[in-house]
């Protein structure tokens, strides 16, 4: 990952990592994990994308975020199919 938020940086993009449910993948599951992952990559430009979905599984959503190492809450509408 260091090596890919340096070439993000270069370019001046800026890379999240989305805390997603158990179910779905491994890397990141809360928002305290997605801290840590930040931290250890070291980079302004690697932020947190939360997913109200994704957290309302994994964890008390009272709980205290990520501050400001969270990048902008994603809005979606979900619509029914068929």
């Amino acid at each position: 990952m260091k090596e890919a938020i340096h070439r993000a940086e270069d370019l001046g993009l800026v890379y999240h990592v989305e805390v997603v449910n158990r179910f779905e993948q491994f890397l990141v599951t809360t928002a305290e994990e997605a801290a840590a992952y930040v931290i250890e990559v070291g980079s302004p430009n690697q932020k947190i994308l939360l997913d109200t979905y994704h957290m309302n599984i994994e964890e008390d959503m009272r709980r205290r975020g990520p501050g400001r190492r969270q990048g902008p809450a994603p809005v979606r509408r979900t619509f029914p199919r068929g």
